[in-house]
């Protein structure tokens, strides 16, 4: 069995801060960006509706029945909830690196 690499994470502040970079505007316009595409999404998938992002991969709402969760500092119990899910593109991991060099070349 081939194991990789643990990769490196990054929170959120510092995701925001690479995509302002990268877009060349402001931190508070990349905040906001950021903020309405996982609101979109959040809302979407509550609709019971499936994003699709071409070359990147789909989200959608998975509901969890059956077993009982605590969620919360009051901890209180759950029966049945519904998570987001992510399914990446296979490909993904090999070809986003070519494409964002693409991508960069064309925006210089």
């Amino acid at each position: 069995m081939v194991t990789q690499p643990a990769s490196e994470r990054i929170c959120t502040r510092e995701f925001i801060s690479a995509l302002a970079t990268r877009a060349r505007v402001p931190y508070d316009i990349a905040q906001r960006t950021y903020d309405g595409f996982v609101g979109e999404v959040l809302s979407q998938t509550r609709q019971g509706k499936s994003v699709t992002l071409t070359n990147f991969g789909t989200f959608s709402r998975k509901i969890h029945a059956g077993h009982p969760v605590r969620f919360g500092r009051d901890g209180q119990r759950q029966q049945d909830y519904a998570v987001l899910k992510f399914s990446a593109k296979r490909a993904a991991s090999i070809a986003v690196g070519d494409q964002l060099d693409l991508a960069q070349k064309r925006s210089q």
